[in-house]
């Protein structure tokens, strides 16, 4: 008796047979597979599948469940290779094997059964239609049929898929085509483009791990052996994988290129793509030959309504929305009504992709769109109608007017591309640059930095405008704020005079103003800071929201950061009212808060303000803001991760200075000197952010001051110094101050060690600078220690270690660590005990009183108080009255009660003699003292 196997097709015959085989109980039952050829008659493909498991594996999983499965696709996604590869995995679950069906070469629609037929090994019959032949002929047959290219015969295909399906439920369909079949029980699967890096990833070893990537290089290698993906070539293959995106047959194309061209030029060549594009094997369909073919073979296949939209989307630079659509695309020769339709229709066809809620063209489309529009006469009108539409969309989102949230910047961000290209077109000949549409793309390039743009698209339409004209100040006006920030500041001058000279809108006078009060306001100034609130008051007097807050936003954190505590506290109080949750400057007022914080030692409600900003895409400043109090903690781990985020949001312009310091934090808290004092070295920008180059030069006199370079320290203290006077630098102030006392303290200057030191407590004290405070009554403990006074030096401590203790901050300079530990075995438990029950405002006032109580001579220099010696030296340094007052942060009329006092204690008459004395007296000073090391075994490298 016999057992039929199936009809397969077996290697050496040229159609599929029918197989039986013979059973008896002496012969044996099982046998090996039987060998079937190619593999399942598909045959070997030339070249190896690049990728694609997960697509292989989805597509195999459908095809388990469901009986027709089509792979939809653009024009070179591979969809071919694909089904393939999914025949050959699959080949061993159809007992009667796979069989391909290639209808790409076939250009009459009744020829389809019969081709089908013939593959299937079904024998034509006279008087029978081929499509009634395979129903009877598959009836009992397990196979899978694979329809590959289906999209020019596409009613045809689905009438043999019906009858295929019809025939028996052992067969399986597997469809190609740019459209679906349109048959009931199909199940459509588009594929993807392969795997595309992301922008602004330039490691080789990661990029060669796409897809995308690895079929170019592949390819590439095959036109030019050698070729390899290094530091150089990778970012640039990666670009052009993504302005390809992750097309196969593009890839493929390009990479031939290789063989002539460079990858750069053939990146930079791609915007010619269609006469680029070319010379694919011989062997391989025409419309597989060049990219130009493959989309004009779609093209054509379009009725004439759907190529008039498809034409007209290629205006469209990022995913549109169907209103977009209609207010562009739609005239008298294309319906409004008509719109929704024939999109839909041109996704069927992947003509158009699906992207969320809106489409797209692949980047390819889109340039043969805009060249059909062109060669239609179109372009003109579209581009026009296109500025329009973003001009009505830029002015709803209202951001020159409202606080910007982050739904709408996330609108902003999806679109930019698009106000780009409008802007752009503005500029043409003959047309009024559309200026407003800088509003929305400014706080875009502000987010990710993009001051190249900026400064680019900044600088066009600037000069499409008379410079210094209400025009140009008002295209100036949404950009100023980023232009400081990248330091382009060319328009200045020309600013200051407009606003001089002109009649302008306020909201216009006030964005302005703002932009130029940056500068003075980040150097501390008081010019600054006033011109922050006439910005703020300009926003409040035109009902700009946003003006008003974003200027008192920049205000309280400017004061926070120099140590205004008092005003911050009322504007914190105005802003928590008036900055929505989900406003994008909202980081700022939550720095705002932490800063003052932090000053207090509450590093935890510091943390919990700014941590939840580090693991996303956060603000710069915010990780500048954790590294500080990463330092203050001694948090390693902390200070990575705020240089990690630094790193992924790196700034350049007037914020890079701040990277040199922030580098510096993690060397720091391990102990690295030498290395932090190389990354304080750096600085980018001098003095565009002021408190940047502030904090880099105290920081940088601190690790001077550890590793016993005095010299240094004073450079960087002589640089500061002279700046903060007439500023609300008070922080800062209150450091150069405790700086100089310990550069006093290692010359044995205990005058001037004391009057210094009791400055930065002044300081600290009237603003409540807490940690300032703490390293102020640490020095005094010193100095107090340096003569005699061990039980002031013992309460100082004691309630400075109270304070660490309490609030975890931890960080001392080396210098004045090893201070403070060399003093402790001196001091008596109960004195530090005593000291650990004051609070910080009773050790302040204790601090002020010992010092009142001091004995002085009623004459002569010994007499003089610490303001007075002070007043002295800066006399001796030739300055003038007026400039005494401002480093003292004192009135006019101070000055001169101190030097009436002086006079008469050390009995002169004249200014010159004042000089000439204090002059004498301090070279006798230095003479006997001699060289003396500032900080004795500070060294210990």
């Amino acid at each position: 008796m016999g057992c039929r196997l199936g009809t397969v097709q077996l290697k050496g015959f040229d159609r599929s047979e029918h197989v039986h085989q013979l059973c008896h109980p002496d012969l044996p039952s099982t046998f090996p597979p039987l060998a079937r050829a190619g593999t399942g008659g598909l045959g070997l493909w030339p070249t190896a599948l690049v990728g694609r498991l997960r697509e292989r594996g989805e597509v195999a999983a459908l095809l388990a469940t469901d009986r027709l499965v089509t792979i939809t696709g653009a024009g070179g996604a591979g969809k071919t290779r694909l089904a393939h590869a999914v025949g050959e995995d699959l080949a061993d679950r159809y007992a009667d094997g796979v069989v391909w069906v290639e209808l790409a070469r076939l250009s009459d629609g009744a020829q389809v059964a019969g081709t089908v037929a013939g593959a299937c090994g079904v024998r034509e019959a006279a008087g029978v239609a081929a499509i009634d032949l395979l129903g009877r002929a598959l009836a009992e047959s397990r196979m899978l049929v694979v329809l590959d290219n289906c999209e020019h015969l596409l009613e045809d295909c689905a009438r043999v898929a019906e009858a295929l399906m019809r025939a028996g439920r052992g067969v399986s369909v597997l469809a190609t085509g740019r459209e679906p079949l349109g048959v009931t029980g199909e199940v459509t699967w588009r594929i993807p483009p392969l795997a595309l890096p992301p922008e602004g990833e330039r490691d080789s070893e990661r990029l060669g791990a796409y897809d995308s990537v690895c079929l170019f290089v592949e390819r590439a290698r095959a036109a030019r052996p050698g070729f390899r993906l290094d530091a150089g070539s990778a970012p640039v293959v990666a670009r052009i994988c993504r302005r390809l995106d992750g097309l196969p047959l593009a890839l493929e194309l390009a990479a031939a290129r290789v063989r002539t061209l460079s990858v750069e030029r053939l990146a930079d060549g791609l915007d010619d793509r269609f006469r680029l594009l070319t010379g694919g094997a011989r062997t391989a369909l025409a419309r597989q030959q060049t990219l130009l073919a493959s989309v004009e073979w779609s093209h054509d296949l379009l009725d004439e309504p759907e190529r008039l939209l498809f034409r007209r989307l290629g205006v469209f630079a990022v995913p549109f929305d169907v209103e977009a659509v209609e207010a562009v695309a739609a005239d008298d020769q294309l319906d409004p009504l008509e719109v929704v339709d024939l999109l839909s229709r041109l996704v069927d066809k992947n003509m158009v992709q699906p992207a969320g809620d809106r489409y797209r063209l692949l980047e390819t489309l889109r340039h043969y769109a805009l060249e059909r529009a062109a060669d239609a006469g179109e372009l003109a009108e579209l581009r026009s109608r296109h500025l329009a539409w973003f001009r009505r969309r830029a002015a709803a989102w209202g951001v020159d007017r409202e606080v910007t949230t982050f739904p709408v910047l996330e609108e902003i961000a999806a679109e930019a591309p698009d106000l780009l290209a409008a802007l752009e077109w503005s500029l043409g000949p003959g047309r009024r640059p559309a200026a407003d549409l800088l509003y929305a793309l400014a706080w875009y390039w502000g987010r990710r930095f993009a001051h190249e743009k900026l400064r680019a698209v900044s600088g066009q339409v600037l000069a499409a405008l008379d410079e210094g004209s209400a025009p140009w100040l008002e295209a100036l006006a949404p950009v100023a704020d980023e232009l400081y920030f990248a330091t382009e500041l060319g328009w200045v001058p020309a600013a200051r005079r407009a606003l001089d000279t002109l009649e302008i809108a306020p909201a216009v006078r006030g964005l302005v103003e703002h932009a130029l009060s940056l500068g003075p306001a980040f150097l501390g100034l008081l010019e600054g800071v006033a011109g922050l609130e006439r910005a703020a008051e300009a926003g409040r007097a035109a009902g700009n929201r946003n003006l008003e807050v974003m200027s008192l936003l920049t205000i309280a954190s400017l004061l926070a950061q120099q140590g205004e505590r008092g005003r911050v506290r009322r504007l914190l109080a105005w802003l928590d009212r008036h900055v929505p949750p989900d406003a994008v400057m909202r980081f700022l007022l939550d720095q705002t808060h932490a800063n003052a914080m932090a000053f207090d030692g509450d590093f935890a409600g510091a943390r919990a303000r700014l941590e939840p900003y580090l693991d996303r895409s956060c603000e710069f400043s915010i990780a500048t803001q954790v590294g500080l109090i990463a330092l203050w903690t001694e948090d390693a781990p902390l200070a990575r991760r705020a240089v990690a985020a630094a790193e992924r949001n790196l700034a350049a312009g007037a914020f890079a200075t701040a990277v040199s310091w922030l580098r510096a934090v993690v060397p720091l808290v391990e102990g690295r000197f030498d290395d932090a004092l190389r990354a304080l070295g750096e600085e980018p920008s001098p003095w565009t952010m002021g408190t940047s180059s502030f904090r880099l030069r105290c920081m940088g006199a601190e690790v001077a001051l550890s590793l016993g370079d005095a010299g240094r320290a004073a450079v960087l203290l002589d640089e500061a110094e002279p700046r903060l006077a007439g500023t609300v630098l008070h922080y800062f102030a209150g450091v150069v101050h405790l700086l100089r006392a310990h550069l006093a303290r290692g010359r044995e200057d205990v005058r001037e060690a004391e009057a210094r030191a009791h400055q930065a407590l002044d300081v600290a004290a009237e603003h409540e600078l807490g940690l300032l405070t703490v390293d102020t009554l640490e020095t005094l403990a010193l100095l107090a220690a340096d003569v005699g006074n061990d039980v002031q030096a013992g309460r100082l401590l004691g309630v400075t270690d109270a304070f660490r203790q309490r609030t975890g901050y931890r960080w001392r300079y080396p210098y004045r660590r090893r201070a403070i530990e060399a003093l402790r075995p001196r001091l008596d438990a109960a004195h530090v005990e005593e000291g650990a029950q004051l609070t910080l405002a009773d050790a302040v006032a204790w601090a002020r009183r010992g010092r009142g109580e001091r004995r002085r001579p009623n004459h002569g220099w010994d007499s003089l108080t610490p303001t007075e010696t002070r007043v002295v030296e800066l006399v001796a340094a030739g300055l003038p009255n007026r400039e005494i007052a401002s480093k003292l942060f004192v009135s006019l009329a101070t000055v001169k009660t101190h030097l009436v006092h002086v006079y008469t204690k050390v009995d002169v008459r004249t200014r010159a003699q004042l000089a000439a004395a204090a002059t004498s007296r301090e070279a006798e000073r230095r003479r006997r003292a001699g060289a003396v090391d500032p900080q004795p075994g500070a060294r210990t490298r």
